[in-house]
Protein backbone atom coordinates (compact mmCIF):
# COMPACT_ATOMS: atom_id res chain seq x y z
CA UNK A 1 0.00 0.00 0.00
CA UNK A 2 1.45 3.36 -0.82
CA UNK A 3 1.70 5.81 1.68
CA UNK A 4 0.61 9.28 0.57
CA UNK A 5 1.56 13.01 2.29
CA UNK A 6 -1.57 15.43 1.70
CA UNK A 7 -0.23 19.12 1.21
CA UNK A 8 -2.40 22.16 1.44
CA UNK A 9 -1.49 25.55 0.66
CA UNK A 10 -3.84 28.52 -0.34
CA UNK A 11 -7.00 26.48 -1.06
CA UNK A 12 -4.91 23.89 -3.24
CA UNK A 13 -4.95 20.28 -2.19
CA UNK A 14 -2.18 18.29 -3.31
CA UNK A 15 -1.72 14.29 -2.93
CA UNK A 16 1.44 13.14 -3.31
CA UNK A 17 3.21 9.72 -2.80
CA UNK A 18 5.89 8.83 -0.13
CA UNK A 19 8.17 7.11 -2.24
CA UNK A 20 8.01 10.03 -4.82
CA UNK A 21 8.84 12.78 -2.72
CA UNK A 22 11.22 10.71 -0.51
CA UNK A 23 12.96 10.48 -4.27
CA UNK A 24 12.49 13.87 -4.86
CA UNK A 25 14.19 15.15 -2.03
CA UNK A 26 17.42 12.34 -2.50
CA UNK A 27 17.90 14.30 -5.70
CA UNK A 28 17.93 17.69 -4.26
CA UNK A 29 20.03 16.65 -1.72
CA UNK A 30 22.47 14.89 -4.49
CA UNK A 31 22.63 18.26 -6.51
CA UNK A 32 22.14 21.11 -3.26
CA UNK A 33 26.62 21.34 -3.32
CA UNK A 34 28.18 23.21 -5.34
CA UNK A 35 30.49 21.26 -6.85
CA UNK A 36 27.84 19.04 -7.90
CA UNK A 37 26.33 21.88 -9.57
CA UNK A 38 29.47 22.36 -11.43
CA UNK A 39 29.97 18.87 -12.61
CA UNK A 40 26.42 18.88 -14.04
CA UNK A 41 27.03 22.08 -15.59
CA UNK A 42 30.28 20.76 -17.23
CA UNK A 43 28.23 17.02 -17.96
CA UNK A 44 25.03 19.26 -19.68
CA UNK A 45 27.85 21.19 -21.46
CA UNK A 46 30.09 17.81 -22.86
CA UNK A 47 26.78 14.89 -23.21
CA UNK A 48 29.30 12.86 -21.50
CA UNK A 49 32.50 13.06 -19.90
CA UNK A 50 34.97 10.67 -18.37
CA UNK A 51 36.11 11.15 -15.16
CA UNK A 52 39.80 11.57 -15.68
CA UNK A 53 38.21 14.92 -17.55
CA UNK A 54 36.16 16.00 -15.13
CA UNK A 55 39.45 15.86 -13.01
CA UNK A 56 41.16 17.83 -15.08
CA UNK A 57 38.33 20.66 -16.23
CA UNK A 58 37.57 21.50 -12.42
CA UNK A 59 41.01 20.78 -11.36
CA UNK A 60 40.19 18.09 -8.74
CA UNK A 61 41.79 14.68 -7.07
CA UNK A 62 40.89 11.81 -8.28
CA UNK A 63 39.32 10.87 -5.20
CA UNK A 64 37.10 13.90 -4.91
CA UNK A 65 36.17 13.66 -7.91
CA UNK A 66 34.74 10.26 -7.82
CA UNK A 67 32.68 10.63 -4.39
CA UNK A 68 30.73 13.25 -5.84
CA UNK A 69 29.95 11.55 -9.21
CA UNK A 70 29.15 8.47 -7.09
CA UNK A 71 26.74 10.37 -4.90
CA UNK A 72 24.95 11.59 -8.17
CA UNK A 73 24.95 8.46 -9.44
CA UNK A 74 22.76 6.92 -6.35
CA UNK A 75 20.83 9.74 -6.48
CA UNK A 76 19.73 8.73 -9.61
CA UNK A 77 21.11 11.96 -11.64
CA UNK A 78 24.26 10.68 -13.74
CA UNK A 79 24.16 7.38 -15.58
CA UNK A 80 27.74 5.64 -16.04
CA UNK A 81 28.84 4.24 -19.18
CA UNK A 82 31.71 2.09 -19.69
CA UNK A 83 33.94 2.46 -23.43
CA UNK A 84 36.88 0.17 -23.22
CA UNK A 85 38.30 0.61 -19.86
CA UNK A 86 37.09 3.63 -19.35
CA UNK A 87 33.73 5.13 -17.63
CA UNK A 88 31.83 7.91 -19.03
CA UNK A 89 29.17 9.97 -17.13
CA UNK A 90 26.05 11.60 -18.62
CA UNK A 91 23.31 13.55 -17.19
CA UNK A 92 20.00 11.41 -16.63
CA UNK A 93 17.78 13.23 -18.54
CA UNK A 94 14.64 10.75 -17.94
CA UNK A 95 15.06 11.47 -14.10
CA UNK A 96 15.27 15.17 -14.21
CA UNK A 97 12.29 15.48 -16.21
CA UNK A 98 10.60 13.43 -13.14
CA UNK A 99 11.38 15.70 -10.84
CA UNK A 100 11.12 18.71 -12.45
CA UNK A 101 7.45 17.13 -13.05
CA UNK A 102 7.15 16.54 -8.92
CA UNK A 103 8.45 20.11 -8.33
CA UNK A 104 6.30 21.65 -10.16
CA UNK A 105 3.31 19.57 -8.83
CA UNK A 106 4.78 21.14 -5.44
CA UNK A 107 4.65 24.55 -6.38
Amino acid sequence: MNEHIILRSGGKTLKIENKKLCFTASVFRAVNHPLRQRMLALLDEQKKISLIEVQRRLKLVQSVASHHLVILSKAGVVKTTREGKYNFYLINRQRMAQVAKITEELS
